[in-house]
């Protein structure tokens, strides 16, 4: 059974210096209800294709980075273009598509010059704190189920129930989920995710699973999004956006 994905436009990443200070990130599935005429009973079922759906604020954006915007949102070409838009706030950009993950491991500091203690052994359970978890992938049981390790997990932003998580597939599309379900033992590492939605494209053993700066690949909601106000020297702007995905044709040999 031949299989074919059209990417079909490129895939531009938002501005790196231009962060939102408010994302309101969600998940909207696809279900049909059928209420009877006569008896007022109701069915409801559940259809694939469940996407994302994100509403960002920007602070005043200063005069430097309006120029970048305007060239950005002109690239676009209003909802035929994509591009990859941060799941989280106040984090750093978005890593590229294909590009490695970033891990910081800063070494633990003591501020003080002087330690004095009645034992006479002093020991640290660990000399490094992690800035990012690390979690990568062994299999997947189905199509909500990522089974692997998670190696490093940061106290400042843990890998965790309500989590978004993000990775790219084969063909170098970023798929965007929510952990709603995590068993970890932390004496092994070993850990099992359910996430949500159902996954379009599995990750493999070798695919980076991106934790601290999930995102996703999205196209502006219409045509109108990406307008700039300006009031004096100050510029603001909002951004709905919709979680974007290639067309995938699938031909049955006759």
């Amino acid at each position: 059974m031949p299989d074919f994905t059209t990417l079909g436009v490129p895939v531009h990443h938002w501005p790196r210096m231009v962060k939102a200070s408010e994302i309101t990130l969600h998940l909207q599935y696809n279900t049909a209800t059928f209420t009877s005429p006569y008896t007022r009973t109701s069915q409801t079922t559940e259809l694939p294709g469940a996407l994302h759906m994100v509403e960002a604020s920007f602070p005043a954006v200063v005069a430097a980075h309006v120029g970048e915007l305007r060239a950005f949102f002109a690239s676009l070409r209003g909802g035929a273009g994509r591009f990859i838009f941060p799941a989280l706030p106040c984090r750093y950009a978005p890593r590229a598509l294909g590009a490695p993950l970033r891990v910081t491991v800063p070494p633990l500091a003591v501020e003080g010059a002087h330690i004095s203690a009645g034992p006479p052994h002093i020991t640290a359970d660990a000399t490094t704190v992690p800035l990012e978890a690390v979690f990568t992938v062994s299999t997947c049981q189905d199509d909500n189920t990522i089974v692997g390790t998670l190696w490093l997990n940061s106290q400042r932003a843990p890998l965790q129930v309500g989590s978004p998580v993000s990775w790219d597939d084969a063909t170098g599309w970023r798929h965007l989920h929510t952990v709603v379900a995590m068993a970890h033992d932390r004496t092994t590492g070993a850990c099992t995710l359910t996430v949500e939605p159902p996954m379009r494209e599995r990750p493999t053993p070798s695919t980076p699973i991106d934790v601290h700066a999930p995102s996703g690949i999205f196209r502006l909601a219409d045509d109108g999004q990406g307008a700039l106000r300006q009031a004096g020297r100050t510029t603001s702007f909002t951004v709905s956006a919709v979680q974007a995905f290639p067309i995938s044709i699938s031909v049955v040999p006759a």
